[in-house]
């Protein structure tokens, strides 16, 4: 491999006629060129010449500015040069800053007018009451491309969401982040009922609520009057969602995804509302009591009414038991991934979920209680299970319970471990025995020594491998691990918090051994020109 000055020397090196081979380049070619810069360096390229400084801006797709930078006059000489841009992010300074400034309604007029291919605009921090709903109006007047507004810590009010969806009729997604209203008004899709088709919020309250006499969620005629919609997010609402769940579920909804974060939602509201989402494929509950959680009979309903279901994944759902998880996996038919982290069925539910379902692909586990006395065993997910994925189990019997998982699944090609404790090195063995399909393993915190190193070097079909955090590894352990895996083309190193390091000698050795590795990751605090290091065959 030559070193950095030689390959540099060879790069600017002049051609032997005299040519001047960049300047040659089409334009498109050279776009594409300084669209792979990074953005420290892309500034002193502009510098180069007039035309690297005119591609630059006509290519640039995504402008990020702050509001101490924007101003009436600087607006029109701004997106004079960035003609281009259709992602827009907009940060206004914080109150802590001496030199705070936000965006005013003005400003923002202009912005929707000189950009006319904006597509995606973002506003973050705006903590002050400058941007009205008279600005708002004007962004969705004048912006007629815009397709996806967000924004975080605003304090913009109901009046100004009502005045961007009233005037905007081709929004598609809207994401609302930490919004805190003092009004009690309701907002409306307006003419963006029949485009609208995410909807994202995210701690939106108001300022008047109080647990003993909550106040309706402002955004409910949002989501009822949404027509198209296909994906609602809802985090860390303190509303009481049961009714306008059963509202958005009673009329004809075409819900492809629903992600309820923290939502105080009743078990009576889960089971009479998810379930009758019809097109429902991707389902994300997180509870937020334990006593207000998603239960068995809610579960039956939903994989029983919601045909095709894909995704599920569950947090903190303890009302949930093996005789719901049993028919889960018996009415689900299309489920193809799972996950679960913070639930209580145990050993004994997965058991149910994987003797009944025959199409799950993938399954993530975090964090599991319960009884760990019984094996883990594949069932009927045997041929279709290829990603196993186990995080935080603190338990010493969790590499014998889900052994059998492991070595039973055929087609298994991905397995991740992080903060697993126990004896994995037997599991690794195992694998060894059989013929083992896998194609990437990550492994983070986990005690696994050289002996389990030398059981994946077994592993012929094994591209990639992550080792975070693995103190009982050796260097020579891992040489001569990239020795034996031919096939292996990235392999990522931590030795942070570890006791050993691989040097330079030990860096080339791997490139020498292997041709088709091309990226090694050695992150070091003793080394750190070896973070990237690009091998070439």
């Amino acid at each position: 491999m030559p070193r950095r000055s030689t390959l540099a020397a060879v790069l600017l090196e002049p051609p032997p006629d005299g040519k001047d081979l960049i300047s040659e380049l089409p334009d498109e070619c050279s776009a594409i060129i300084l669209q792979r810069v990074r953005h420290r360096d892309l500034k002193s390229c502009t510098l180069v010449c007039r035309k690297w400084l005119f591609l630059q801006g006509s290519n640039h797709r995504h402008l990020s500015l702050c509001s101490k930078s924007i101003s009436i006059t600087s607006i029109p000489f701004l997106f004079s040069r960035f003609d281009s841009v259709t992602k827009l992010v907009i940060r206004c300074t914080r109150r802590s800053d001496k030199a705070k400034k936000s965006l005013s309604n003005e400003e923002l007029e202009l912005i929707s007018i000189k950009c006319t291919n904006l597509t995606t605009f973002k506003l973050f921090d705006s903590t002050d009451q400058d941007v009205t709903d008279v600005g708002m109006a004007a962004l969705g007047t004048h912006a007629t491309r815009l397709k996806k507004f967000s924004c975080r810590d605003c304090y913009l009010g109901v009046e100004s969401i009502n005045a961007l969806l009233s005037s905007s009729s081709s929004l598609e997604v809207i994401s609302i982040r930490r919004y805190v209203g003092s009004d009690i008004m309701l907002a409306y899709p307006g003419a963006a009922a029949s485009s609208l088709k995410s909807i994202s919020l995210d701690r939106c309250f108001h300022y008047g609520y109080c647990y003993d006499h909550p106040i309706p969620p402002w955004f409910a005629p949002l989501l009822i009057g949404s027509k198209n919609l296909t994906s609602l997010k809802i985090k860390n609402c303190l509303n009481d969602l049961g009714d306008v769940i059963n509202m958005v579920a009673n009329r004809d909804n075409s819900l492809v995804e629903v992600y309820l974060d923290k939502v105080d939602v009743s078990e009576i509201g889960f089971s009479s509302a998810l379930s009758n989402f019809s097109k429902l494929e991707i389902l994300h509950v997180t509870a937020k009591y334990p006593v207000h959680s998603l239960d068995d009979e809610a579960l039956s309903l939903i994989s029983t009414k919601c045909c095709n279901l894909t995704t599920l994944k569950l947090r903190k759902c303890y009302l949930v038991t093996h005789n719901g998880m049993a028919d889960l996996g018996r009415h689900a038919t299309r489920l193809k991934k799972f996950s679960c982290r913070k639930c209580k069925f145990g050993g004994k539910g997965l058991n149910a979920l994987l003797c009944g379902s025959s199409s799950l692909q993938e399954i993530s586990v975090k964090d599991l209680h319960g009884d760990w006395v019984e094996l883990i065993y594949p069932g009927a997910a045997a041929s279709s299970l290829k990603s196993i994925c186990l995080k935080d189990l603190y338990n010493h019997q969790s590499p014998h319970c889900f052994a059998p998982l492991i070595t039973g699944s055929k087609n298994l090609t991905s397995l991740r471990l992080l903060r697993c404790v126990g004896n994995w090195d037997n599991i690794f063995s195992m694998l060894e025995i059989g013929e083992s399909n896998l194609y990437e393993v990550y492994l983070k915190k986990v005690p696994v020594t050289d002996a389990g190193l030398s059981s994946i070097s077994s592993f012929s079909k094994l591209e990639i491998l992550h080792l975070l955090a693995t103190p009982n590894c050796t260097s020579a352990s891992i040489v001569s691990l990239v020795k034996q895996c031919k096939s292996l083309r990235k392999l990522h190193v931590d030795k942070r918090r570890t006791k050993w390091n691989l040097g330079e000698d030990g860096l080339f050795s791997i490139g020498k051994y292997n041709a088709k590795l091309q990226v090694v990751k050695h992150r070091t605090k003793i080394r750190p020109f070896w973070q990237n290091l690009l091998i070439q065959p």
